[in-house]
């Protein structure tokens, strides 16, 4: 279910309004927005619909913005603990607030860190260090190689021949990357076989038309947009890397307020329930997006061959080694100056 508050987009976990929601999960933008507006300030338009969006969820129990801050400070080569920080303070400070007191905060002109006196810059605390741990989940780095992949075929050889590209995308990440990951096939299929408004969605996801932009960072920038949507279906499932242990198997009502580019999966995905292979959960994600005719017979027999891969590997813990290589020689092959193949420390997913 998709709503709108002011410019932002909210994606709920099933059919409710966000005041029935569990959890308030921030994107990066709107986790960028909270920053700015708390230390610098915003334009007017933005002002009001963070004020309205944080109107609308004064009830809600819990906030998360874990995602969002390790996207904004988890760079390539290293973590910006002190924007990280800024962050977390200003999160936290706009969202514990009665509701008068966050009416008067936005009422005033001036940022609200020049009335903060809890305020401290430097020093990192374990706590806020902790919140932007080393290294990135599993689920985030194989939906970064699908994504490399795809637009380097795509830059590399263009729009022509869709469906043979389409076909040499799918073959590299069942044999080399040797992970079939549903919401990267989903843009890629929308890329390479949709009709033009899919097509042109999925282009402007991955950036392949935005030359001063390294092939790197546009893979990296819309795996993010992936992993966002594959933590709301570990909500859906109740995966106890999600919700916790203590919570784990018991799904969670969870509304996702972003800026743009989730409000689009969610609109070709459908989650379709979960498998539990002992403490292990693996979502069923369908495929939602639109084929062109011509080239529907080409989609439904990838299909039929990921299904095939996905069920022979369900619960192979050496994957994510495959994966690691087949992205190291990918990024070898493409001289990307600070390549994160070889340095990957994985966490356990899902």
């Amino acid at each position: 279910m998709e709503e709108r508050v002011g410019k932002y987009s909210i994606i709920t976990t099933g059919e409710f309004e966000i005041e029935k929601s569990d959890v308030l999960m921030l994107d990066s933008n709107l986790l960028i927005d909270i920053d700015k507006f708390y230390y610098m300030g915003i334009s007017r338009p933005t002002r009001e619909s963070l004020r309205e969006l944080l109107y609308r969820a004064r009830n809600i129990r819990e906030i998360d913005f874990y995602v969002a801050l390790r996207e904004t400070c988890i760079k390539r080569e290293n973590r910006d603990l002190l924007h990280a920080k800024r962050m977390i303070h200003a999160a936290k400070m706009v969202w514990d607030k009665s509701d008068g007191a966050r009416e008067r905060m936005f009422a005033n002109r001036h940022p609200p860190v020049k009335r903060d006196k809890r305020w401290q810059k430097g020093k990192i605390s374990v706590e806020e260090g902790g919140m932007v741990p080393e290294g990135l989940p599993e689920g985030f780095w194989l939906f970064y190689g699908s994504f490399l992949h795809l637009i380097m075929l795509y830059e590399q050889i263009g729009a022509r021949q869709r469906e043979e590209l389409f076909v040499q995308h799918c073959q590299w990440t069942r044999n080399e990357l040797s992970c079939v990951a549903a919401y990267p096939r989903m843009v890629a299929r929308s890329l390479l076989l949709g009709k033009a408004e899919e097509s042109n969605r999925a282009r402007a996801l991955l950036k392949v038309d935005k030359k001063n932009i390294p092939i790197e960072d546009k893979a990296w920038n819309a795996a993010w947009d992936c992993y966002f949507m594959s933590i709301l279906d570990g909500y859906r499932m109740g995966s106890g890397n999600v919700v916790g242990e203590m919570r784990r198997r018991n799904p969670m009502k969870v509304a996702l307020a972003t800026a743009k580019d989730q409000a689009w999966i969610d609109s070709i995905s459908s989650y379709r329930g979960a498998l539990w292979m002992g403490d292990m959960c693996i979502p069923f994600v369908e495929n939602m997006s639109g084929v062109r005719e011509d080239a529907m017979a080409v989609a439904e027999e990838q299909a039929q061959k990921d299904n095939i891969v996905i069920a022979m590997r369900l619960g192979d813990e050496h994957k994510i080694k495959t994966a690691c290589e087949a992205i190291s020689n990918l990024e070898s092959d493409l001289g990307i100056a600070h390549p994160v193949g070889l340095q990957l420390e994985v966490e356990s997913f899902l």
